[in-house]
């Protein structure tokens, strides 16, 4: 693991709060990057973390049982920020470590983590 990490601006609403999943639309996101999706409940937490394009990965976190479920703790939210296909994978490892999911999707054996700014 690198020692230094990468600095991510982690997208927040207009308000500075966090995004509902199922208060955006997903056809206006274009990123390509990594995301941490959590729900609010108390205590809040992770339940996934992942890498790609964002509004795909969200649609599809949007129709997972295995990730609706956790609406029954409080909203789910979300966060993301763009990053490199080279290094989202990484940098997806490194935060999977750190925030440990409740969904825990993992890398493929070769990906080396990639230190990097939680979006907490």
């Amino acid at each position: 693991m690198q020692s230094k990490e990468i600095p991510l601006i982690w997208v927040k609403r207009s308000q500075q709060t966090w995004c509902k999943l199922f208060d955006l639309d997903l056809d206006l996101i274009r990123t390509y990057g990594v995301y941490v999706l959590w729900h609010g409940g108390f205590p809040s937490r992770v339940v996934r973390v992942g890498h790609g394009d964002i509004s795909t990965e969200l649609r599809a976190c949007s129709t997972d049982p295995r990730v609706t479920c956790y609406l029954a703790d409080g909203p789910l939210l979300v966060t993301w920020a763009g990053a490199d296909a080279s290094a989202a994978p990484g940098i997806h490892l490194y935060l999977a470590d750190a925030l440990r999911p409740l969904i825990e999707d993992r890398a493929a054996p070769n990906v080396v983590a990639i230190a990097a700014h939680s979006p907490f």
